[in-house]
């Protein structure tokens, strides 16, 4: 294993470490690239395999005023080597450690699509809000990962919300979801689960997932589908 990797992953560590000891970590989902390398450690016998191609650690928290107090996130963070920076026209701050990862906190778009950013109490930075999140809060999953109890969204949910927001994404990015909804579709996800997520959705939002499902080519096991 190379010792970028390596490093990445104690960076992982202490990131956990800080949401941990504040409190956090209960109320965030772990999602993309990271979630799919937790998906490989996590359940090796499905022969699921996630090769770390970015430093992008993102965390949904799922609402955003709770917790209602501040947790101490900034400065527990920094104590453990990472740099706070304020993005000076949106407003939103980022952690960054070295070039080896860089935490972004989410959150569910509200209000006007103008409005991008959000102030959460609870970290006390402004975060970006983008729409469709809340899809991966149907039923997470919680897995252990050395000593840490973390919350992913089911891979069921991982996929449906990665169709969901192909029309929006750009296309560097819509390329590699649909590379991850492959890999996941075929190692992780069950027939079951996946229709009963998709039928909890909108009409307007299965139609969507569809959509975007039929224009890569990707079959998926739904009992209703068209």
């Amino acid at each position: 294993m190379s010792s970028v990797l390596e490093a990445q992953k104690e960076s992982f560590r202490l990131a956990l470490e800080a949401l941990k000891e504040t409190g956090l970590l209960s109320h965030v989902l772990v999602i993309g690239s990271w979630a799919e390398y937790l998906y490989q450690e996590t359940d090796p016998e499905s022969g699921f395999v996630k090769h770390l191609q970015t430093r992008d650690l993102d965390l949904f928290l799922e609402n955003l005023r709770k917790p209602d107090n501040p947790a101490g996130i900034v400065e527990a963070i920094k104590q453990r080597g990472f740099l706070l920076d304020i993005d000076r026209v949106t407003e939103v701050g980022k952690f960054y450690k070295e070039d080896l990862l860089e935490i972004q906190f989410l959150v569910r778009a509200l209000g006007s699509a103008i409005v991008t950013s959000h102030m959460a109490p609870a970290l006390s930075i402004r975060v970006e809000g983008l729409r469709d999140l809340d899809v991966l809060s149907f039923k997470p999953m919680t897995v252990e990962w050395e000593d840490y109890s973390i919350r992913i969204p089911s891979p069921e949910a991982f996929v449906l919300q990665k169709l969901l927001i192909q029309d929006y994404r750009q296309s560097w990015k819509r390329e590699k979801d649909i590379e991850a909804v492959r890999m996941v579709l075929s190692r992780l996800v069950k027939s079951t689960p996946l229709n009963m997520h998709f039928n909890h959705l909108s009409e307007s939002r299965k139609k969507r997932i569809v959509a975007s499902a039929k224009r890569s080519g990707i079959i998926l096991p739904l009992s209703n589908e068209d």
